[in-house]
């Protein structure tokens, strides 16, 4: 876990409700699988990785126009 990592889940555990991580590689899914174990079960519990069908997910959280054309908003 790096430094911080472990500041924003000790200190700041409420700032993020939700993180979408979208279109990542095999690489990072592998890496992710590794260091998951370390990251405090409130703050995996926030986040989602998501593939090409993200859209209908994120839309759920965050309105359209809210969001930059490349990832699908207005």
């Amino acid at each position: 876990m790096t430094l911080s990592t472990k500041i924003g889940q000790d200190y700041y555990p409420s700032n993020m409700a939700k993180m979408f991580l979208i279109n990542t590689n095999r690489f990072f899914y592998l890496v992710y699988n590794i260091v998951k174990p370390l990251i405090d079960i409130g703050t995996r519990r926030k986040i989602e990785l998501l593939d090409n069908d993200y859209k209908e997910k994120v839309f759920e959280y965050i309105d359209p126009d809210n969001l930059p054309t490349f990832l699908g908003g207005n």
